[in-house]
């Protein structure tokens, strides 16, 4: 089962509840699979699997990380790298047995039975849901999506601490081609599809983890209510420095203070219509407004040519 959303929309704290549920074998970092797999050849993706991908944190034992501690002294990160090569090269040698191999050799070194549901979480794996069913037939998926807004301010300050803006253009193109992918792959499998609110899980974690335990066709056991990573307490990700035990209503009433207000204006503008399709309130301007648009590209940094380029692409249509 794929955990699927936009970065900084609480897909860790999805897949934090979800970890310590008996019945499921939940992989602690992100794999990234479908970029890796599509970008190198075959026989680099072993190798790209446990140095380039989030695999690599767990030849760590434990760490202090912006994501979150880690706790990873169960793990014989080497043995996990043999079994996984081993077991791949008794497969049909797809990506979709490296994945299925690595998932394994994790599960047996937490003495897990062989053939448990396994959860795998990369943020934008909706992007990737047509080659998902491909390699694994009748896959399930689940997305969070976050008012856009709070996701914007957040994912852009973490970008802002790796030296990467996050402008206001690309981030309306991706949240928006995020939700369409995710629609599409509900439309053609309806049954396999479960979507939850960031808002509704924070705000009621009860009564959505029971909806997913029904989803997942799990029992409901107390461990979705207690974020973990890897079987150790997981307190959070903010970028705010907020550190939590539990699930914690606080960065979904946080004040948008970040976001300026022109920059309020062209997204509510550009993602309007999908926001109240998603049930949240928002003012949807008839056209995007072409000064604010002008001021956000102008302060953008990216110079005159650069600015005028986006701000072509937050007036389009």
């Amino acid at each position: 089962m794929l955990l699927c959303g936009y970065p900084k929309s609480g897909t860790t704290l999805l897949v934090s509840l979800l970890d310590g549920h008996p019945d499921l074998l939940v992989f602690p970092e992100e794999l990234n699979v479908f970029r890796t797999t599509s970008r190198l050849p075959r026989e680099a993706w072993l190798d790209a699997l446990f140095t380039r991908t989030g695999v690599a944190h767990l030849r760590h034992e434990r760490a202090e990380t912006p994501s979150g501690p880690r706790d990873y002294a169960h793990v014989d990160f080497a043995r996990l790298r043999e079994d996984t090569a081993a077991a791949w090269a008794r497969s049909d040698g797809s990506a979709a047995a490296l994945v299925e191999c690595l998932v394994a050799a994790y599960g047996a070194q937490l003495g897990r039975a062989p053939g448990a549901a396994w959860v795998e979480k990369t943020p934008r794996n909706e992007l990737h849901l047509a080659v998902a069913e491909q390699w694994w037939p009748g896959v399930r998926a689940i997305q969070i999506v976050r008012d856009p807004r709070a996701t914007f301010c957040s994912y852009r300050r973490k970008r802002e601490r790796g030296d990467t803006p996050l402008h206001l253009d690309r981030f309306l193109s991706d949240w928006d081609a995020g939700v369409a992918a995710f629609d599409a792959f509900a439309a053609r499998a309806p049954g396999r599809a479960h979507r939850v609110r960031y808002e509704d899980l924070v705000g009621d974690p009860g009564a959505v983890t029971e909806e997913l335990a029904r989803f997942l066709g799990i029992a409901w056991d107390a461990a979705l209510l207690a974020p973990t990573r890897g079987g150790s307490a997981w307190t959070g990700n903010s970028m705010y420095g907020e550190r939590t035990a539990g699930v914690s209503s606080a960065p979904a009433s946080r004040p948008l203070d970040d976001l300026h207000p022109d920059e309020a204006h062209v997204l509510a503008a550009r993602l309007g219509p999908r926001m109240q399709a998603l049930g949240y309130a928002v003012d949807v301007p008839p056209d995007v407004p072409r000064i604010a648009a002008a001021r956000v590209a102008w302060r953008s940094g990216r110079g005159i040519r650069g600015a005028f380029a986006m701000y072509r692409r937050l007036v389009r249509a």
